[in-house]
């Protein structure tokens, strides 16, 4: 049995033509199509859906160009290779055939050889094309499936810790009651050794949870928010921790309020770990500094420590679930490298961005912009 070495329709309304090419093309063992009829062919392709079509340029009602435009419009037929056929040979024809879409031009009378060299020519390139895109859609369901699996592992187990966390958490409230009852200040050392323990993991959990809210493409609910009451709500969060390290910590809001379309509580997460994150980074006596601008299109919340600062090779991988810098003095600050790439993706869900300016030694400035 002869193999098939691919598909091609024929689109000419002259019987002679249909005929030539018919003979030739099956004698190079390729199933051949017809269809005479310009108004059908569109149709006609999306249900054979060959390899490769040939097109005659002077069809009846419609002309090629015509024709082969509305191929490309077509999801059915977008991808399918046409080569044009005419009379005609000038430039300017060829050039308005490759506008139309067209990937090659065979002119009349037809040179059998030529033919068969620039059919077979396209058809290995679409049956090429056609597997890469097959390996693509396979490796994309695989990897897709993947992260679903770890996904709803990482879902579970993150929400499968909280119960065991707060039975434990309450236990040692128990303990640290009877304690203090006691007057026992050694165990209640360790006590307060476990509640902190116990704290990390529930941030941690938390944290994973919210990265995959994030992740999943959860809805936020944007409504209309004065910039200058959520600047205030972001701000007072931070005071005490900022006295507790000698940090001074100033606000500096838009002369006028703005409204900002935003999800205030998933907005004020972001903001809030940038925040948490210069303040976390920055030695006693330093500074953290919240300012705003507008240009009419988009308002800029800034965030200027003088802290640690961060290396350059760093940088770009900042906003990445669990990273974190791997210097010592960076490495003494309680983190689990998740809230910058929260507070990233927070800002991409609204259609916004984050981005930071860093030198080691001096500090850092991180700047969340936002449309309004």
């Amino acid at each position: 049995m002869t193999k098939i070495k691919g598909n091609v329709l024929v689109i000419d309304d002259n019987p002679v033509n249909i005929q030539v090419l018919s003979e030739l093309l099956k004698r190079k063992e390729y199933q051949v199509f017809t269809e005479s009829d310009s108004t059908k062919a569109i149709e006609t392709a999306a249900m054979i859906k060959p390899d490769l079509i040939l097109l005659d340029v002077r069809m009846p009602d419609i002309d090629g160009y015509t024709i082969c435009r509305s191929l490309k419009a077509d999801q059915r037929t977008r991808t399918i290779p046409v080569i044009f056929l005419s009379a005609m040979g000038n430039t300017e024809d060829i050039i308005r055939g490759f506008e139309a879409g067209g990937v090659d031009y065979i002119t009349k009378p037809f040179r059998h050889e030529e033919v068969a060299a620039r059919v077979q020519n396209q058809i290995t390139l679409s049956q090429q094309q056609r597997h890469i895109e097959e390996i693509v859609q396979r490796e994309r369901q695989y990897f897709a499936s993947i992260n679903r699996v770890k996904n709803q592992f990482i879902r579970a187990a993150t929400h499968d810790l909280k119960n065991p966390l707060a039975t434990i958490t309450g236990y040692v409230g128990l303990i640290e009651e009877h304690c203090h009852q006691c007057n026992n200040e050694e165990i209640l050392g360790y006590v307060n050794g476990i509640r902190q323990a116990i704290q990390r993991i529930m941030e941690l959990v938390t944290d994973m949870l919210d990265l995959m809210q994030m992740e999943s493409g959860t809805n936020i609910r944007l409504q209309p928010t004065s910039l200058n009451s959520f600047l205030h709500r972001c701000f007072q969060e931070f005071v005490f921790q900022a006295k507790q390290k000698e940090i001074s910590y100033t606000l500096t809001p838009p002369d006028h309020d703005i409204t900002l379309q935003i999800d205030p509580h998933r907005m004020q997460q972001c903001v809030c770990n940038v925040i948490s994150n210069a303040i976390k980074y920055t030695p006693p006596q330093g500074h953290v500094a919240i300012r705003t601008y507008a240009d009419g299109q988009h308002l800029t919340i800034e965030v200027e420590d003088t802290g640690l600062g961060i290396p350059s090779e760093d940088i770009p991988h900042l906003f990445e679930a669990f990273y974190r810098v791997r210097r010592k003095e960076h490495m003494q600050a309680d983190g689990n490298g998740l809230g910058l790439s929260i507070a990233f993706a927070i800002a991409e869900q609204h259609n916004g961005y984050i981005s930071v300016e860093s030198e080691l030694g001096k500090g850092s400035t991180f700047r969340i912009t936002l449309p309004y």
